[in-house]
């Protein structure tokens, strides 16, 4: 289980870093170089002395001391904060990340990364209590981000790993309710997109994938001219082949189409009809 957490926080920190581009060419000839040592590092874990990560974090050390405010400046911060953690180090990983915050505080998405990042170390250690109150705090200052949004999927997911069940269905209605209320409030908008897939995983996820089709029907009559329909007509389709129901995977696909026929969508739709009448037609022939 602790692998496990570690893993999930060493991959969200390099999630974050991979986003981070551009500067000066100074100092991206310094963090290249600094860089390089962190990627060979990464790939010889085992081999790997505590003399190793030193090195590297001085190397990032001299970036920011000579960049503070360069925009990759972040990144370096959070590579350096998993450097530590995957020495167990998690009280300094959590520092590093704590002076993103100070460093950037006008810069939300960061912060938000920074804040959800602490309450995953903390998770990592077996402090639970202690990860909810930064989840709150990113919830609470920073609610626009993506990171906030994340929060509710990953409370249902932490509860149902350790398989405490009342908690995984209070996190999971919670979320439920937060990500339909936001497409219910702006339902034309990229964010309600967004969130329409945050509600599928979590239907999905909790194995309910008769409620799934009826929040989806739900969706389509109530915005028939919207983008939201679109993707609800897609997902039914996707969710019905799956449960057998072929027939009502292609209507679905084919009202897609019908009202949505120069939508990418609708070219999706079209490959998912022409690969299930494929399959019917093969077979058909054994």
């Amino acid at each position: 289980m602790k692998k496990h957490r570690l893993l999930f926080i060493c991959i969200f920190l390099f999630l974050f870093s991979a986003g981070c581009s551009g500067g000066e060419y100074s100092a991206e000839k310094l963090y290249w170089k600094a860089t390089k040592k962190y990627n060979q590092l990464l790939k010889n874990l085992e081999q790997a002395k505590a003399s190793d990560f030193q090195k590297v974090i001085i190397d990032y050390r001299e970036v920011i001391g000579r960049f503070p405010r360069w925009r990759n400046t972040p990144k370096v911060y959070f590579n350096i904060s998993r450097l530590y953690v995957l020495q167990e180090q998690y009280s300094q990983a959590r520092a590093e990340l704590e002076k993103v915050k100070e460093n950037f505080s006008k810069m939300p998405d960061i912060c938000s990364n920074a804040e959800f990042t602490i309450g995953l170390i903390y998770e990592g250690e077996d402090r639970w209590d202690e990860a909810l109150k930064h989840f709150k705090i990113v919830e609470d200052e920073y609610p626009q981000t993506y990171s906030a949004l994340q929060i509710p999927l990953h409370i249902m997911r932490h509860y149902k790993r350790t398989g405490e069940a009342e908690k995984e269905n209070e996190a999971y209605n919670k979320a439920l309710s937060k990500y339909k209320a936001i497409i219910e409030q702006s339902p034309n908008t990229m964010g309600a997109l967004a969130m329409f897939d945050f509600v599928i995983t979590v239907y999905v996820e909790k194995n309910k994938k008769d409620e799934v089709l009826v929040y989806l029907d739900g969706l389509i009559e109530k915005y028939p001219d919207s983008a939201i329909k679109a993707k609800a007509l897609l997902s039914k389709s996707l969710i019905c082949y799956k449960l057998g129901k072929v027939e009502e995977s292609i209507k679905s696909l084919e009202v897609l189409i019908s009202d949505f026929p120069d939508s990418d969508l609708a070219k999706m739709a079209q490959e998912q009809i022409n690969k299930i009448k494929e399959k019917k037609e093969d077979e058909s022939k054994n």
